[in-house]
């Protein structure tokens, strides 16, 4: 049985900020998910999600049974 599992985020970010992503000047954003840890994923995991009013919406973060990050998906 996989011990796989996922956490919700929000995030909200402007364009300028966004602007940084694409720079290459943050590798990592920080988020807090409900379960109240706090988690550093690589930014150009959120490239796709960059709109032209930035970042706005919420998400889940999906990790395997070793804890390793897969993927990223918005649910909104």
């Amino acid at each position: 049985m996989s011990n796989a599992y996922a956490v919700q985020f929000s995030i909200k970010m402007s364009v300028d900020e966004c602007q940084t992503i694409y720079a290459g000047k943050i590798k990592h954003l920080r988020v807090r998910a409900s379960d109240g840890l706090v988690y550093q994923i690589p930014s150009a995991n959120f490239r796709q999600f960059i709109t032209h009013h930035g970042i706005n919406g919420n998400f889940m973060l999906f990790f395997d049974e070793n804890k390793k990050f897969i993927g990223i998906r918005q649910i909104n």
